[in-house]
């Protein structure tokens, strides 16, 4: 059984933004409006930088009790917590940054931006590429092989793909800082990924 990677260099394309609203009101109607209303404001920036309804999504929703501690150790109710997390797709990186802006300015202190994330929007595209090179080489080292064993290299029988790491394809962590005080675009560091392929093949040999 012969073995080989291959591997390609693939620019991500789209970022993966986690941002949550976070409210505390005295009663669970007042946190849940406000929240509410944080939350559309912020919907809609996206929707006027150009962000399809299909690429927002909430991940989290929560009401909760409030407590605080008194001096003396005793638990008291402050008030109602509501968070409403979102994950949105941005498929725009020149102007990522821009818009964590933009949406930070809308949403307010009582927006948070958990973290951003980078991907692939057809990462089927680059594994193709990967598995081509990955057949490549298997064939010459094959032919190596059967070279150094003084025999002929005789036709593929039998080709396995392995299994792809967890994470190869999907959305890594932003390498760039996430955000900045000034009064310019966010600085967002995109990189690359290598994205890489493991096959195997049986060759008959002469």
């Amino acid at each position: 059984m012969v073995r080989a990677e291959g591997s390609v260099q693939a620019v991500p394309d789209i970022a993966v933004l986690g941002i949550s609203v976070d409210i505390t009101q005295p009663s669970v109607a007042a946190a849940r409006d406000r929240a509410a209303g944080v939350t559309e404001t912020v919907i809609d920036e996206f929707r006027t930088l150009g962000v399809e309804d299909r690429d927002m999504q909430t991940s989290r929703f929560s009401i909760q009790p409030d407590y605080r501690y008194t001096d003396d150790g005793r638990r008291r109710l402050a008030g109602y917590r509501v968070v409403h997390a979102l994950t949105v797709t941005y498929r725009d990186l020149d102007t990522v940054g821009a818009a964590i802006d933009a949406v930070s300015e809308a949403g307010g202190d009582e927006l948070a931006f958990r973290d951003i994330a980078f991907a692939h929007a057809e990462p089927e595209r680059h594994l193709e590429a990967a598995r081509r090179d990955a057949v490549d080489k298997l064939h010459r080292i094959a032919r190596q092989l059967a070279e150094a064993a003084n025999r002929e290299l005789g036709q593929l029988l039998e080709i396995s793909e392995g299994v792809l790491p967890p994470d190869a394809l999907y959305p890594r962590p932003a390498t760039g800082a996430l955000l900045r005080a000034e009064a310019v675009d966010t600085p967002i560091s995109i990189g690359s990924d290598t994205i890489t392929v493991t096959v195997r093949g049986i060759f008959a040999l002469r």
